[in-house]
């Protein structure tokens, strides 16, 4: 935040993670929110499934059960099946106890039995030598003796499927699913073959009809829009939930429906991907299955059981739940969190925002000062509010307060010194225009003292500032200036002092903070300039090893800060593009390299001419890396 002031960045630091933490507990309370209804969805679906999966049990062991009774009632004496009348009697007592069907036929095409009708009444079958080929019908009263006939059918009991499904198991068992003979139902058989001295005698029959399965999977309470079917390994359906025929009729026959022909989307969207990828043929589903599908662009939770029992039956059981049935809890959660979060986030941001007030007011004062200081306007009772705070800022004023009147003391002693100076110095140029005389020592000890006073001041140039006017530093940052301020070293040289001499080697590089020197050529008396505060010379000869070309001595009494090989091979080993840079930069003066040519060669330094005279800079990186052993 570089472009900020302390009255933005300090609200700014104190609200931003308040939003970020209302953001974060928001975001990650819908995601655990989330994993919380995926979990309760899959146990919803893993419950919802197994209390199907118990209904059937309890459901389709009822007619066996009746079975099992009738076998005892056979062994035990208490029934004769050759008896129509003792067989009518007893069938009448087990279908009175439970919406049931319950028949029984010879492999001569005697039948009979019992099953209900419409509005609780029994029908009463039978079949036998006298009416073969039909079945007559018979009303029941509530004795569960035959009133009338209410019809006459061509029935052969014999060709039926629960009949073949005994004889050929030769064992209590299932039959295929059925359309019954006199009415539009889909039903199912449990049969009992019974054998006399291993000869068959005749089939018993419980009937179950799948509209009851139907019926109960409407009644269960999964979800608000939650469904449930059921099919066979194959696809065909079982019962559904979704009010969808398992059935279409044909005449006097009936086609079952695949689930994967069904025109309910569920149901057959779902039964291909049962098929196709959780119980392919050839492969049983093992255990519960969980998984999500898409329905008609809607999220559906899908629990898919396999359902056995011990007579060959095997089903699937699928439910679906629509995500959007826990969605809204998500949605709620989600919403009470944002609330509460944007409540305390407001509360959060209103006493954050009075507390940066309560800081960035007290700086601002203490800013003030400072700039009041700076402008040699400072007033002590300008910081009195902050000062009598009790708190840090409060000692901070106090001290600022003690420090701003030195520093005025110090700034009106110092004025006062100047104007006594420049009065001295105008008397002395009168003096000296008077008497004819001038007394040059006078002059220089006055701009000496002048000088003091103005470094007193902080009239002294700012050396980070004059570093970055070297073209070799202008691209450090503040740390980087930092540090080559702490390799070189701040001193200063008398007037009139040798800095460096022509021939001498080049060993260090220099820049003036105060001060001057001239520069001139010794051999011949030579001036050639003079250089002041901001200035720098030696580089060309400390950066090549090469000797002086001049002879440097200082005019006044000079501040210089200076740079030595030792400490600028430190410099460039932490910062190896730096050299390429410096070599970059001496290419410019390529005159007074090539004024120095000879002299390259005396010294041994001129091991390629070629590519010093072609490629001045390729040669400048060499000599680079030989002086400061640079990789």
């Amino acid at each position: 935040m570089p472009g900020l002031t302390l009255r933005q960045k300090i609200p700014l630091l104190i609200v931003s993670p308040i939003l970020a933490a209302v953001a974060l507990i928001t975001g990650f309370g819908y995601i655990y929110g989330q994993r919380a209804v995926d979990q309760l969805a899959q146990e919803t679906t893993r419950k919802s499934t197994n209390a199907i999966s118990s209904h059937l049990q309890s459901y389709l062991d009822r007619p066996h059960q009746v079975l099992a009774i009738n076998q005892a009632a056979i062994v035990s004496g208490q029934l004769d099946p050759t008896d129509n009348e003792a067989l009518r009697k007893f069938a009448f007592e087990i279908v009175s106890r439970g919406p049931r069907d319950y028949f029984y036929s010879t492999p001569s095409g005697r039948f009979l039995g019992i099953e209900p009708y419409q509005e609780g009444e029994l029908m009463y079958w039978l079949r036998d030598e006298t009416t073969a080929p039909n079945a007559e019908i018979y009303r029941l009263d509530e004795q569960g003796n035959p009133t009338e006939i209410e019809e006459i059918t061509l029935f052969d009991p014999r060709q039926r499927d629960w009949y073949k499904a005994a004889v050929a198991a030769g064992e209590p068992t299932w039959s295929n699913i059925y359309l019954y003979a006199n009415r539009a139902v889909l039903g199912m058989g449990a049969v009992f073959p019974y054998y006399e001295n291993e000869e068959l005698q005749g089939v018993f029959l419980v009937d179950i009809t799948l509209s009851d399965i139907s019926d109960f999977l409407q009644e269960l309470s999964i979800s608000p829009n939650g469904e449930a079917f059921i099919i066979e390994p194959d696809g065909k359906l079982v019962g559904n939930s979704l009010e969808v025929a398992n059935f279409l009729e044909q005449g006097d026959s009936a086609v079952r429906l695949n689930g994967q022909e069904s025109n309910n989307p569920f149901i057959r969207e779902l039964t291909q991907v049962i098929l196709d990828e959780y119980a392919p043929q050839g492969q049983k589903l093992e255990a519960l299955q969980q998984f999500n599908y898409t329905v008609e662009n809607t999220s559906q939770y899908v629990g898919l059981m396999p359902f056995t029992d011990n007579r060959g039956l095997e089903w699937y059981v699928v439910v679906i739940i629509p995500k959007t049935d826990f969605q809204y809890v998500i949605n709620a959660s989600t919403r009470s969190a944002l609330l509460v979060g944007i409540m305390v986030a407001l509360l959060s941001i209103i006493l954050g925002l009075l507390v940066a007030r309560s800081i960035v007011k007290p700086i601002e004062a203490l800013n003030y000062a400072a700039q009041s200081v700076e402008d040699n306007q400072f007033e002590p009772d300008v910081l009195n509010p902050v000062s009598q705070r009790k708190d840090e800022l409060g000692q901070l004023a106090t001290v600022f307060q003690r420090m701003g009147a030195v520093i005025m003391s110090s700034q009106a002693s110092l004025k006062e010194q100047m104007s006594t100076l420049e009065i001295e110095v105008a008397k002395a140029k009168q003096n000296s225009r008077h008497a004819g005389d001038y007394n040059e020592f006078h002059i220089h000890e006055l701009l000496k003292r002048s000088r003091q006073v103005r470094r007193k001041m902080g009239h002294e140039q700012n050396l980070s500032h004059l570093l970055r006017q070297v073209v070799y530093f202008s691209e450090f940052q503040d740390k980087d200036i930092e540090k080559l301020i702490a390799l070189g070293k701040k001193e200063e040289v008398p007037e009139n002092t040798y800095l460096c001499r022509e021939d001498e080697p080049g060993d260090a590089f220099y820049i003036i903070l105060e001060g001057a020197v001239e520069i001139y050529v010794e051999k011949i008396n030579k001036f050639l300039t003079q250089l002041s505060s901001g200035s720098f010379f030696g580089e060309l000869s400390l950066l090549l090893g090469i000797p002086r070309t001049a002879t440097v001595r200082t005019k006044e009494e000079t501040v210089l800060f200076t740079l030595d090989q030792k400490s600028l091979q430190k410099l460039l080993k932490q910062y190896p593009n730096m050299a390429e840079n410096i070599a970059q930069q001496l290419t410019q003066h390529q005159e007074e390299l090539a004024s120095r040519k000879e002299t390259f060669k005396k010294m041994g330094i001129m091991d390629d001419e070629d590519a010093f005279n072609n490629n001045p800079l390729q040669w400048i990186r060499g000599r680079l890396k030989t002086l400061f052993a640079l990789s």
